[in-house]
């Protein structure tokens, strides 16, 4: 593999790494590694539900060249049309949306220590997104591509900086199944396998881009594992982060973790730059989410009645509704409903991968379009 290949690979594992990767996503290993007794079983959990099963929901996507609604509607186009509503719908302003006003709002209040009301500080943020997003301009790519590099590098400087501290990397036996069942459940949080079905044509985008139009098994495997090990490691890094630190976090609310994470391992500059960091990330996430569901909404629902800025406008206004129940129970109604989503939605993708095998009248022109080396 030449040089520009080999740097080709890596953009494009980065790129998937990005659609996966937020602020938001960091407070789930964080919290598990304040509760965990073993690091390692509780590392293994999180890493199969929250990294390996996204990108099984990519191997799917790309077997059906990232036509969701082909394999959603295994069992019927009614039921898959109605299931891409719920999905999107859970994932987006009923989800994540909203996880991302609390976490910029528990940023805010750890760096600031002003107590506002969640709902003043949700409404501003909120049309801060709004207006940012409205005219669909380029400011979300600059977000995107300041922010990742930038976040990373101060992540892996937390993460080095704790390495010399006593680490359990294992516990009883019964307590390291207990360790790596609750953090399995945890990945569901993340909602990345949900994501990885409607991202999943954006990478089929930029392989193409990449491979001029064409699919090379080995360049998606390479940029699939440089992606899943740039994942593994920080969420690694953030269980042991937050198990070093458990004393401190254990008071702590799980939307301002990250924040105090920096308060406790930095000096004044830097927890500066850690708050600014968080806040244009989950920021960068709330544009990037709100215009799939207007996109979604003003398309496929509404079948273009409404303009994209009336879409936007719901959109953003259901996340700002969500916001006001606060993080915790947030948390526990995402922690519910992934619970019981993801086993089904599972079955489904599953079912469509066998059938696009054993039925060779659903095999996508995916099959076609890959160049075995």
């Amino acid at each position: 593999m030449s040089i520009k290949e080999r740097l080709q690979v890596f953009l494009v594992g980065m790129a998937i790494f990005s659609m996966f990767f937020g602020g938001g996503n960091l407070t789930f290993p964080l919290w598990i590694g304040i509760e965990t007794s073993s690091t390692a079983y509780s590392s293994i959990g999180f890493i199969l539900s929250g990294v390996l099963l996204p990108f099984y929901g990519i191997v799917i996507a790309l077997r059906f060249n990232g036509n969701h609604e082909q394999y959603l509607s295994v069992w019927g186009k009614k039921v898959g049309q109605l299931l891409i509503f719920a999905l999107l719908l859970f994932w987006i302003p009923l989800g994540s949306g909203p996880r991302c006003n609390l976490l910029a709002y528990g940023a805010f209040s750890c760096q600031t220590g002003l107590d506002i009301p969640v709902w003043v500080y949700s409404a501003l943020y909120s049309a801060v997104v709004y207006l940012l997003t409205y005219r669909k301009n380029q400011i979300l790519g600059i977000l995107g591509n300041f922010i990742t590099p930038v976040l990373i590098f101060a992540l892996f400087f937390l993460i080095f900086s704790i390495v010399q501290n006593d680490i359990q990397w294992s516990g009883s036996p019964n307590s390291n199944w207990s360790d790596f069942y609750s953090s399995f459940l945890a990945g569901y949080n993340t909602m990345d396998f949900i994501a990885a079905i409607f991202f999943a044509s954006a990478v089929i985008s930029l392989i193409k881009e990449k491979q001029k139009d064409t699919f090379s098994i080995k360049f998606v495997f390479n940029a699939c594992i440089i992606a899943i090990v740039l994942l593994s490691v920080i969420y690694v890094g953030m269980i042991t982060v937050g198990q070093v630190n458990a004393e401190i976090l254990s008071k702590v609310s799980r939307d301002q973790l990250l924040a105090h994470v920096g308060r406790a391992m930095f000096d004044e500059k830097f927890q500066i730059l850690i708050f600014v960091i968080i806040t244009l990330s989950v920021l960068s996430t709330s544009m990037a989410l709100c215009l799939v569901f207007s996109d979604y909404l003003r398309n496929s629902i509404f079948k273009e009645k409404l303009d994209h800025k009336t879409c936007l406008f719901i959109s953003v206004f259901i996340s700002f509704l969500m916001s006001l129940i606060g993080f915790e129970s947030l948390a526990t109604l995402i922690s519910y409903a992934t619970g019981a989503l993801y086993p089904f939605l599972l079955v489904i993708t599953t079912v469509a991968f066998a059938k696009s095998y054993f039925k060779p009248k659903i095999k996508d022109t995916f099959v076609s379009a890959i160049q075995l080396e």
